[in-house]
Parts: C-alpha cells; structure tokens; sequence
C-alpha cells in the first residue's frame, strides 16, 4: 500500500460503530495496542508510519500513562500521532472529552515521545476545533464527501491553520463513488484551495471480505493497487510507473546464454516473412496482471531482407505503423512503449524474417495517467499506395530540408486529447542524402542542443520519443538534413500528471567530457560505467526513474549496452545494439542508489546521453 497508492502513514484499524456510535467509546470500533503495536512494526518495515489509538495515553492515572509510554517507546519514530477519536461532534458532551483528551496528551506523553495528537473532524466542526481543541493550529484535518467536496471550508479556513490537512474519498461513501478521475481532480482541487497534506480514506474493514476489499480499498485482496490506489499515488505527487528489473521476455535464438527470465517464449526460432507473434507479458518478470501498458526494447537480429515490425496489444486489427526498422543483416533495438490486450499479451508484427528479443523495462498499473492508445501515424512526408496518416492530415507532405523545423499538430488526433501535456512517439527517419540527426521538442521553445534520432546515407532508422507538448498542441521536429520522415503516437499523459517531460538536455557527452567512472567488476573482462543523473538538469533525488536517449558511437567494434540501477546485478537485457556506426535508442531507466544509472557494455563506445523527462 505504501508503494502503490504513495501513502506515508495510515490510521485504525476500525470497524464500522454500531448505530448511535460515538467516538468517545473505543471499544466499539479500535484495535487493540497490541494489534496497533504489530501495525507499527508491519508499517514501519516498508516505510510508513501509524496513527495510534491507545485509550491509556490520556489515562488521568499517571502509572497508566507511563505504561503506555513505556509500551510504545521503542518505536515512537515509527508512530505519526496519537489518534484521539474520529469525528467529534461540537454540539454533544463528547467534545469536552476530545479537549480533555488532547490536553493530557500534550501535557504529558507528547513531551516524552514528542508525537503529537490527531482527530479528524466533519466540515462543520472545524471552527469549533481551531476554537477549542488545543493544537488545532498547528494541525487540522477534515472531511467532506458532498458539494464541492471541501473546497471552501480549505480556503475559508487556510490562513489560520499552519498544516491543513484534507480528506479524499477513495471507496462508495452514502451516494458518493468515486473514480480514478474523480480522486486526481479532488484532490487538485484541495490542494489548490490551500490544504498542506491529504488524508486518504481507501481503508477496508477489520476482516472484511474480498468483494469487499477489491471494490473499496486502494489495495486488492491480493495486495495489488486497484486503480484508485493508483490514482492517490499520483495525485502525492509520485508516478504509478513501476519500472522492473530488465529482464528478457522473448528469445527466438537458440544457444548458450540466449534464454529468457523464466524459460517461456524461449528458443522458438526465427520469426517468418509477414508473420505475427503473440507474446505474454502481464503476469511475467515482475509485470502484473492487470497492467494497462508496458516498455518493452525490441530488437531484430540478422534479418536477410530490410523489414520493419510493428508492436500492438493483440486482440485488435493491426496498425499501420512501425516501431522497429532493420537493414538486413545487422541488429536494431527500439523502445516501445504498448497498450496491453485484456489478457496481457502484445502481439509483433514482422515483415520479413527475423530473430526477435524482447526485454521488458516497466508497466503501467491500472488508474494511470499516463494511457496508451492504439499506435497511428500522425505524419507521412512520403507520397504513394498506403503511405497515409491516421486522418489524412500531414500525409504527403514532401521531404523535410536540411534545417527546417516541422511543426505537428498531436492533440485531436489519434485519440490524444486536449489538454494533454507529453506524447510518447515513435520518429522514423527515410533514405537521407547524408548523416545527420532529428531533435524532437515542444513547439514555441527554442530547438535544444540534443538529438531525438541520429541516422546515416540511406538509412532508415526509427527511435522512441517522448516529447513535451506546447501549449498549441503540437511539437516540433528539426532535421539538420534532408529527409523523409514518419511519425507515430503510442499514448500520451495529460495535464497535471505526475510524469515530468522536459525540453531534452545533454547530460553527458563523452567525446568532449570524461567517460562515466568505470564500476569494478571483479573477475569479468567488462566495462561497467556509473552515471549520476539525480541532481543533474533538474532531476530531484527523489526521482526513481528517468527518460532518456542514449547514443553510442565511435565505437571500435561491434556491441550492446545495457542501462540498470546501479547497486543491482546486471540483467540479461540489453537497451542498444551498435556496430562502428552511431546508434541511438529511447531507455527509461530505473535509478539506482544515490541517483545514479549504471551501463554495461560489451565493447567500449562513447556515450551521448540526452535526458527526456523523469518519474518522481
């Protein structure tokens, strides 16, 4: 729950009171302390802390009190505050127990444990509180599930509150349901209003059944996040995308060394001419079930004839793109950012033969923000039988000149809305006349000193792109050459998600810095470089995943790169296939300890490292 919905603390357990309830009887709704007590160390163990309910702490019979100190003192810095009761009604002789309560509490066991009281109020009892209660303050928390859902009580009251702290309903309250949507814009809009930290009601019962938990709770009886959950993670500020540990998903090769994580989809042979292959991947290497999308890095492998394929949830008619394109004879790797079908699976598409490797980055849980759509082409500069665009419009367009700036419309198209803030894209480079490189940025800035794609005479390359989006709606393409270029949409994040697109920068540029320090790798005739990147061009430390575009060139020999956080060991996977050529190729890369990125390659090439965007 910690991990999934981005919650720092939780309170109760609680049943539901029988009718007539008050807050000032905990035996009819509170734990134990020593239920609490195993809350705090099963909370504390994953990062949380735990509101505690322990009537003893306002006992007025001071051995009682230094009791309860005594039992909760090895792990006050686990505790979040001392819960005095829920919902207090100002007009009933249970408020003067509240005030009564708070003050022991402060007056004795708060300046041993220097935990503070909490209670949550209704809307209507919050003057009341800030009047009465001591310490309402300092901290003030309240819920209200009608109208506009609390809004003007926050801003009515923000000013004299120093820590205002709001509720959002995540579960069927009375005639209220809330969505994915609804939690987002709740709490956008308390927080806006001046509320300084949410409250989460996503909570289940004490023994509460499965039908119960999966429809009400942030978690799943399983402990997965339901798509609430994933919708209060977002809404803390924090990205639902879960990267996992590369790992590889689909090996057609046979041969030492070539298998994949769990020996499915292992060994099955070079893939036909004008073939599909359906691979399974929610439910493998660490990807739910239930996942909505995936980044996968695809790479063909010695193909006879020049092919392209393309990467689509199966189940639905195949589109009319392409991800990967390969010459013959050489092995390129794309990143590929798909839709899953209900049943987890994504289906390849290949157009002449090949071998295929697949390797899985990360997943999107339901409730996201970030929502892959059915891939569709957004421009086609070609002319000729099948050479469209999704709606017509950018088709035919003719060549791109060497230094223009493209300007594509993205939103209103192929199912990307308006409003939404970053689309994830994949730019196809045709036949040019000379090397040269596309940089892919949000319209209305200047044009970055970055590359999106590198490319060179008569090839046809493709790249992963994600690029922010202007306020217009489109992006921005530059060619430092003449081109044919396509343009592909796999999905998007709308406004106020909590993945963070940037206008690319170069972090690292080793033909003209020193190379990342090398990371020992004792008994193995391998290179191991360590990057930092948290901290860097505007990364937080706090960040656990980034965006980037990694381009290996000048190399003396043929090889690959595989990008992993460092601190781990290095997985069979790989981000990037090069030969002496440059390559490049979109990675979104887990962190490791203190920020940093660690690239193992299997020849020595210089690195170009562009940074996209990050996951908080």
């Amino acid at each position: 729950m910690a991990v999934f919905s981005g919650i720092d603390a939780t309170f109760g357990p609680c049943k539901d009171g029988p009718v007539g309830y008050s807050p000032a009887a905990p035996g009819d709704r509170y734990a134990t302390p020593a239920v609490y007590m195993r809350l705090v160390e099963i909370n504390a163990a994953v990062g949380m802390k735990t509101v505690v309910y322990d009537q003893r702490v306002w006992s007025l019979d001071p051995a009682i009190r230094t009791a309860a100190k005594d039992f909760w003192r090895p792990v006050y810095e686990h505790i979040a505050a001392w819960d005095m009761g829920d919902e207090f009604d100002p007009s009933g002789p249970e408020w003067q127990i509240l005030i009564d309560r708070t003050k022991v509490v402060l007056a004795d066991v708060t300046m041993d444990s220097f935990v503070q009281p909490f209670t949550n109020h209704l809307a209507d009892a919050v003057d009341n509180a800030i009047a009465d209660v001591p310490g309402s303050r300092q901290l003030l928390s309240f819920d209200k599930y009608d109208g506009d859902q609390g809004v003007a009580v926050a801003q009515s009251i923000d000013a004299e509150v120093d820590v205002l702290m709001c509720a959002v309903n995540t579960y069927e309250f009375l005639v209220y349901t809330p969505s994915a949507e609804t939690i987002r814009d709740d709490t956008k809009r308390l927080v806006a209003a001046g509320c300084d930290m949410i409250l989460v009601f996503g909570g289940a019962q004490v023994y509460a059944s499965s039908t119960f938990l999966t429809s009400r709770s942030v978690i799943d009886v399983s402990g997965n996040p339901t798509d609430r959950g994933t919708a209060a993670l977002e809404s803390s500020g924090s990205s639902n995308y879960v990267a996992v540990k590369p790992a590889r998903l689909l090996e057609t090769r046979v041969g030492a060394g070539l298998t994949t994580v769990d020996g499915q989809s292992n060994g099955v042979g070079p893939r036909l001419d004008d073939s599909t292959t359906e691979l399974q991947v929610g439910g493998r290497a660490g990807v739910r079930l239930g996942a909505t999308s995936v980044v996968l890095t695809v790479t063909a492998i010695n193909a006879a004839i020049p092919g392209f394929v393309s990467v689509y949830p199966c189940g639905t008619g195949r589109p009319n793109v392409a991800q990967v394109n390969y010459p013959a004879g050489s092995n390129v790797a794309t990143t590929v950012a798909v839709k899953l079908a209900p049943d987890g699976k994504v289906c390849l598409y290949n157009f002449t033969a090949t071998d295929l490797v697949v390797d899985v980055a990360g997943y999107h849980p339901p409730g996201r923000t970030f929502a892959a759509v059915q891939p569709a082409r957004l421009l086609e500069t070609r002319t000729g039988p099948g050479l469209n665009t999704v709606d017509g419009t950018f088709s035919g367009v003719g060549v791109r000149g060497a230094g223009s700036i493209t300007q594509l419309s993205v939103v209103g198209r192929a199912g990307v809305p308006i409003g939404a803030s970053a689309a994830h894209l994949s730019v196809t480079v045709i036949n040019p006349l000379q090397a040269g490189y596309v940089t892919v940025y949000p319209c209305l800035q200047p044009v970055p000193a970055t590359a999106s794609v590198n490319f060179g005479a008569g090839q046809v390359v493709t790249n992963a792109v994600v690029s922010g989006i202007a306020v217009n709606g489109w992006v921005c393409l530059f060619t430092s050459a003449d081109v044919d270029m396509v343009v592909d949409v796999s999905g998007f994040n709308p406004s106020g998600a909590s993945f963070v697109a940037q206008s690319p920068q170069r972090i690292l540029d080793s033909r003209t810095q020193p190379q990342p320090k090398s990371v020992p790798t004792p008994g193995l005739f391998v290179t191991v470089r360590e990057l930092q990147v948290a901290g860097v061009a505007g990364v937080p430390f706090s960040a656990r995943s980034v965006v980037i575009n990694l381009t290996a060139t000048q190399a003396t020999s043929a090889g690959y790169v595989t990008v992993y956080p460092c601190g781990t060991a290095r997985p069979n996977a790989s981000n990037i296939n090069f030969t002496t050529a440059t390559v490049s190729n979109m990675v979104v890369a887990e962190l490791g300890g203190h920020g940093t990125i660690c690239l193992f390659s299997s020849a020595d090439p210089d690195y170009v490292i562009d940074l996209i965007a990050y996951h908080p």
